[in-house]
């Protein structure tokens, strides 16, 4: 496929919905891209804004912690396999307030807990809570205060 062609459906790929760089550098292979047309295409859509990771990034993390309620190591983890560095994971994941990472863990802990009201051992129902919130990307230390795993 030649030069303005690929420009022309990879700019449509990236304003359809934000794009990381690794997704729009598979997405040139799969379209047969050479490298030296898949570098200048990079560079283009960079200087053009319809291509930056940093806003992917934080868009990234907004949308998995308020639909998917996940937590921040499982969003960590999802966007150091898609390449991005420790600063800008980071940064994106600084966007999230503790407030908000309170009120949620706390929602999905009263959910779990409820869900679970079959489960008479206590002990057993704490711990499938433990790890259902452990599963959501969340730390032992933000568990710790909330479900007083001290005691």
């Amino acid at each position: 496929m030649e030069y303005p062609l690929l420009l022309v459906k990879i700019q449509r790929y990236c304003a359809y919905q934000e794009r990381c760089s690794a997704e729009v550098i598979q997405k040139l292979h799969e379209l047969g891209a050479s490298k030296d047309d898949l570098k200048k295409i990079l560079h283009e859509l960079k200087v053009n804004s319809f291509l930056n990771d940093e806003r992917f990034a934080i868009s990234y993390v907004e949308s998995k912690f308020n639909q998917k309620k996940w937590g921040a190591n499982k969003i960590a983890l999802h966007l150091k396999q898609k390449g991005f560095s420790p600063e800008i994971i980071s940064k994106s994941l600084a966007t999230i307030s503790e407030s908000d990472i309170s009120n949620t863990l706390s929602s999905l802990y009263e959910k779990n807990w409820a869900s679970l009201s079959t489960e008479n051992n206590i002990i057993k129902r704490k711990q499938k809570t433990l790890r259902y919130l452990l599963s959501k990307g969340y730390t032992y230390n933000q568990l710790n205060s909330l479900l007083r795993l001290d005691d």
